[in-house]
Parts: C-alpha cells; structure tokens; sequence
C-alpha cells in the first residue's frame, strides 16, 4: 500500500513540473476582425477599399494579391480569399483575446500560454513565437518580438 502511495505522489509531482504546450482555437485566427478565408467583399464592408493592391505570382502559390491598409495592416489574397494577415504596428488592429503590436512576450504567454514553437536569432534571443491551431498545426499566428521583448509584428496564415 505504501508503495503505490508513493507511486502516486511521485506521478502527481512529475506532472506538476510539465510544461504544456498550446495551440490557439481557431477563432483566434483574426486580426481586425478579419479571419482566414473572409471573402474581399467582407474585407472592403469592414475596411473600405485598400490603398493599393499589389499583384503578385509564383510558381508556389500561383496569382495573389496583397491589399495594403495603411502602412502597418496587409492582407495576402488568392481567389478572393484572404489567406494571410500582417499587421506590424501598434495601429489598434487586435486579435480576439486582444493581442496587439506593443504588448510583451510575458502578455502573449498570459493569454495563450507556451507557444508550439520559438525561433531565435543568431545571437541566442527570442525572435518569435508561433502557436498553431486547434485543427492545423501549420495555420496559426505567428508573432515577432523587437529587442525588449515586446511584439513588433503579429502574423496569421499558413506556416511550415
């Protein structure tokens, strides 16, 4: 009896030093309330028209175009539908929870708790955080961190 007490307690205190990992619900896959595959008509009711569109195509992803809000909100386009988000200043555009450019790693952790995977620079600090989705670990956000560790650029598309 003594030993499987013991084993209980050390299993409770080994799952007490786990650290989780989160991905994000997919309604958190909006900045501006603008979501991934919101039509161009959906965009332009919210936003009015662009200040300019960007024609693009590769061999990759094939025509796309990139519709620019300002200087710090873009969207990436095929078909009609977004496919990916940027905003890169601190110009009132937010995820649903609230997450905007400006706000520290620490909030970002508070709210979405660890992220899936952290990327580096060549000096050994944090660059990024990315959290994948509760359906597709390769759609997710993406967000930069400038050198004090506060989010320069929050990005929601597809990743690999």
């Amino acid at each position: 009896m003594k030993r499987i007490l013991l084993l209980l307690i050390s299993v409770c205190c080994l799952a007490g030093f786990t650290i989780c990992y989160a991905n994000i619900a997919n309604e958190e896959l909006s900045l501006g309330g603008i979501t991934l595959q919101s039509s161009t008509d959906y965009v332009r009711s919210v936003y009015g028209e662009p200040e300019r569109i960007v024609k693009s195509n590769s061999r990759f992803t094939g025509p796309m175009q990139t519709y620019y809000y300002g200087t710090s909100f873009r969207l990436m386009v095929k078909d009609g539908k977004v496919t990916q988000l940027d905003s890169t200043g601190n110009n009132g555009i937010k995820t649903p929870s609230g997450i905007s450019v400006g706000m520290t790693r620490n909030d970002l952790e508070t709210i979405y708790g660890k992220p899936n995977r952290v990327n580096r620079d060549s000096a050994g600090y944090i660059s990024d955080y990315y959290y994948g989705s509760d359906s597709n670990y390769y759609t997710g956000a993406k967000f930069n961190f400038n050198g004090s560790g506060r989010i320069s650029a929050i990005s929601i598309g597809y990743f690999d």
